[in-house]
């Protein structure tokens, strides 16, 4: 193992985010198995693990994308999921260097 010598705060700092990064890049992205692009409002419960009722919260205030049709309320898979990575956060790390 490599010894490290006089390395201050920042030069830690990206040695750790690139370990990291390298960590992440082998690992493959899971996706959602038998899980249907049109999910009623239990299954879209289900597939963003939460309530059904925060669902519909969320629907009645439109937070959340939704297609309403003939009285039923559906969500399209992929549409959460872009909703979802709308919502990311940037890292305080990242956040500070832009």
């Amino acid at each position: 193992m490599e010894k490290i010598h006089n390395i201050d705060y920042s030069q830690l700092e990206v040695l750790i985010e690139k370990s990291v990064k390298a960590a992440f890049s082998q690992i493959s992205v899971v996706q959602p198995v038998n899980v249907p692009e049109l999910l009623t409002v239990s299954q879209a419960a289900d597939f963003l693990s939460l309530s059904p009722s925060t669902v519909y919260t969320y629907i009645s205030r439109r937070t959340i994308p939704f297609v309403k049709r003939n009285g039923s309320v559906w969500l399209l898979r992929s549409k959460l999921m872009v909703w979802l990575e709308e919502g990311e956060k940037e890292t305080l790390t990242h956040a500070a260097r832009s």
